[in-house]
């Protein structure tokens, strides 16, 4: 099983494990360490999602109840009101940090060396900006109190989140209080950069049901809520000075609202990265501004790019850029620059080239689209690599025979956009040789909207299952959603030039919060612990189970996830 570890505190020739001394023969009081059983952990430990790095059993079990304390530093406020919030939402008991009852969890703030010792630093780009942040942490629960111990606070968010699933998966006593398992664990990320895209431009969702699935990420240790905030349907954030954008009746949101997301999202370790799309994908834009651009109609769809020799244009790129990073508090932004269909390679390339000098010279970083790699970037920009169905089998070739048979393409695609993105099969060694940082986001296991080839055990699931996502997408089982490995996921990709991973929620086919999460939840455990979790951890066998048993958290919160006949889930 992927819990299961050759390592071990009983192993280690370090007796101090994460600041928490092994038992030793012979101290009154304390059982001695070849005495306590392994399998101890196991029922706790069965359900966490992303599996650890390194987990072990610890004698006895801890008993939490309402009103019991969290003891943790003053700046760590934030993030424990997110826990106590979480953990009651999630079924658990109602905690609280002030008072006199007794101190059940208690928070160390420190570097932990043999923490650093037993888990490698995170491979990629840090997305708060920061030149080094230590998300690893360690966690013990034994029959006097949890402690946890982490060098930064994104540590802590994290062992908040695996505290979450093990008092989740505890048995209830006869008087309500969970019955938490002794066990040590000493974990942190493989990959810096975990993220989830939620597009809120084609679908609109209410700032709580935002929220809702923040805490679905929060609780799999993904670390960047990516915002799509502008397409050809809609622009969804108001900018000052460009009321046009958002006077078209559709909802939108305002900086405070976006401050809010911000600050929720930080209490629970993640960074939040406000996107936008040009030079294409900005129909929404150009009907509130045609002067910057024009908009075509062919085969009965609508085409828009803007202008990159509109002077007013790059006075609002400008401000657009800098309102978002300062929205946000990153230096990231997204810009996409993909599927620019119908636009001159040359207009283009100019159009990626100055608009990266322009977010340079402000101290933005671009998210960038794999598209971009076709004009000339800087070494360590960040681009996404999505475009993973032009190879030999892939659902390009589909699609083309489609074409060439004069059959009608899935979601009325036009079949001129074809031939656009075979093109795509030079990018990646395009980002490679010009020294870019990839944040691998491959269709086939990263894009949430792909129908499902599992039977929902569900009857009304099961009935719109033929409706569910993107029908250009052949569809795909939860379980090749999590058998893929991000170093070799792309052909002649460089491990070396990987950035991170990123999950994405698009919405061409959504029109609700409940299909959004009918589509996602189920997926994003598996996606989470490829970024998380070492190499050679999991396989389908032990990971099924897992994955069955955080329905429990699901169904308090009332998620509505896919309930695929292939997971045994829990009852």
């Amino acid at each position: 099983m992927a819990v299961r570890s050759s390592w071990s505190p009983m192993s280690d020739p370090n007796p101090v494990l994460c600041g928490f001394r092994t038992p030793e023969p012979g101290r009154p009081g304390v059982v001695a360490p070849e005495a306590v059983p392994p399998a101890l952990n196991q029922e706790g430990a069965r359900m966490l999602i992303p599996a650890p790095v390194h987990i072990s059993g610890h004698r006895g079990c801890l008993l939490v109840r309402d009103g019991d304390r969290i003891q943790a530093p003053p700046g760590l406020a934030d993030q424990v009101d997110a826990f106590i919030a979480d953990l009651a939402a999630d079924g658990g008991p109602a905690l609280v940090k002030e008072g006199s009852g007794r101190a059940a969890i208690t928070v160390h703030i420190g570097a932990p060396m043999d923490v650093a010792r037993a888990v490698p630093a995170a491979v990629g780009i840090d997305p708060t900006g920061r030149t080094a942040t230590d998300a690893r942490y360690a966690l013990r629960v034994a029959p006097d109190g949890i402690a946890i111990r982490a060098a930064d606070p994104a540590g802590v968010s994290h062992a908040f989140a695996t505290l979450r699933q093990l008092v989740a998966g505890a048995p209830i006593d006869a008087e309500g209080c969970r019955e938490v398992a002794g066990v040590r664990i000493v974990d942190g990320p493989r990959l810096a950069w975990r993220a989830f895209l939620l597009d809120v431009a084609r679908c609109y969702y209410t700032l709580d049901e935002i929220f809702a699935i923040v805490d679905v990420i929060a609780l799999y240790k993904l670390n960047v809520l990516q915002l799509h905030l502008a397409d050809n349907e809609a622009w969804r954030i108001e900018m000052p000075g460009y009321a046009a954008l958002t006077a078209g009746g559709e909802p939108f949101y305002s900086r405070a609202e976006m401050e809010r997301l911000r600050d929720y999202c930080a209490a629970r370790g993640i960074t939040l990265l406000l996107e936008i799309d040009l030079p294409g994908h900005c129909i929404a834009l150009l009907r509130a501004y045609p002067e910057w651009g024009r908009i075509e109609e062919r085969q009965g769809r609508f085409v828009g790019q803007v202008d990159p020799g509109s002077p007013e244009l790059w006075v609002f790129v400008e401000a657009v850029l800098r309102e978002l990073s300062d929205i946000a508090g990153s230096p990231h932004v997204g810009l996409c620059c993909d599927e620019a269909f119908r636009m001159d390679p040359a207009v283009y390339s100019s159009f990626v080239r100055r608009v990266s000098h322009v977010a340079r010279a402000r101290g933005v970083s671009l998210v960038l689209a794999q598209e971009a790699t076709r004009a000339v970037l800087e070494p360590g920009s960040i681009v996404e690599l999505w475009i993973d169905f032009v190879g030999p089998g892939g659902d390009l070739e589909k699609l083309e025979r489609l074409a060439a048979a004069g059959e009608p393409l899935p979601h009325d695609m036009p079949p001129a956009t074809l031939p656009f993105y075979r093109v795509a099969a030079g990018d990646v060694q395009r980002a490679v040789a010009q020294g870019c940082r990839v944040v691998l986001a491959p269709t086939r296991v990263a894009y949430l909207d792909t129908p499902y080839a599992d039977v929902s055990l569900d009857a009304d699931q099961e009935g719109r299952r033929g409706a569910l996502g993107l029908p250009v997408y052949s569809a795909r089982s939860v379980q090749e959603f999590y058998e893929w490995e991000p170093e070799t996921i792309i052909p002649g990709l460089d491990g070396a030039s990987v950035a991170g991973v990123k999950a994405a929620m698009w919405a061409d086919t959504v029109s609700d919060a409940a299909t959004m999460r009918l589509l996602s939840v189920t997926r994003i455990p598996g996606f989470a612990e490829r970024a998380w979790s070492p190499r050679e951890s999991g396989a389908w066998e032990d990971f099924a189970p897992r994955l069955g048993a955080q329905s429990r958290i699901w169904d308090r919160r009332a998620l509505g996830y896919f309930r695929a006949a292939t997971v045994p889930w829990a009852l």
